[in-house]
């Protein structure tokens, strides 16, 4: 949209192409028509197609439907968390979540917005995960980790654990090609990490980590097994196989 192509060589502009437009005007971003080059053309076409005279009242009147904030994210967070960020057109996400093109806009803004704010919902699930099994001081070290990893396979329900993981399904496809949303999914992976990193830490300074191994190392393999786990959870493998590989993994870590 940045150049406006879209509305050129004959091409008949959409009501859908309309709103991506509208949301770069939002964020200052209309490139070579200028602003009002391109207000003019949206006029036009919003006149010609829904028989409206006053293009701020049509998008004013979508954006003042009242909505849920928590249930509207929670259902796009799964469409992006079930079929990927590509394949959660603006048409699936307005369909799962309720509310229409002008609300979407104005509340959230883009999809690539829209992606991020749902990833923010995601790392609440995964921060309440961290507090009530890496964080317990009352757990030792690797009695945390291995609370972590139950927190993910046992005490999520069937629907999310058929799913996997919203961050690892994201890097596994096409978010992996856009530099800021991949620094994000990976950024809030390494939000497990770090929390690895510091219970690793405490199980060198007790003498209970392998010889030899360095907590990046053991760290490495802890996040490698949370992959695998989410992706074979998501290949329909049994909570008792998932268990054992992360068992596997845990032992030829300790001491």
């Amino acid at each position: 949209f940045r150049d406006g192509r879209q509305f050129r060589r004959g091409k008949e502009p959409t009501l859908s192409s309309i709103a991506g437009v509208v949301a770069q005007m939002k964020w200052g971003t209309i490139g070579t028509l200028g602003k009002q080059g391109m207000k003019d053309v949206i006029l036009e076409v919003i006149k010609k197609e829904e028989g409206r005279k006053n293009f701020d009242e049509l998008i004013e009147k979508e954006a003042s439907v009242e909505f849920d904030e928590d249930k509207v994210l929670t259902n796009a967070m799964e469409q992006f968390w079930k079929e990927g960020y590509e394949a959660s057109s603006v048409r699936k996400l307005l369909d799962c979540t309720g509310i229409n093109r002008g609300t979407l806009y104005n509340s959230f803004g883009d999809k690539d917005t829209f992606f991020r704010a749902c990833v923010e919902h995601y790392n609440m699930i995964v921060q309440k995960q961290i507090e009530s099994s890496l964080k317990d001081e009352n757990l030792s070290c690797w009695n945390a980790i291995e609370a972590y990893f139950e927190e993910t396979i046992s005490n999520v329900s069937q629907k999310q654990r058929a799913m996997g993981c919203m961050l690892v399904n994201s890097l596994c496809e096409s978010v992996n090609q856009n530099r800021v949303l991949r620094k994000l999914v990976r950024d809030s992976l390494m939000l497990i990490r770090k929390e690895f990193l510091v219970r690793l830490s405490e199980a060198k300074a007790n003498k209970k980590l392998k010889k030899g191994l360095g907590i990046d190392f053991a760290a490495d393999v802890l996040m490698n097994t949370l992959y695998g786990i989410r992706v074979n959870s998501r290949s329909g493998r049994e909570i008792k196989q998932l268990k054992m590989l992360v068992k596997h993994s845990i032992d030829s870590l300790k001491k």
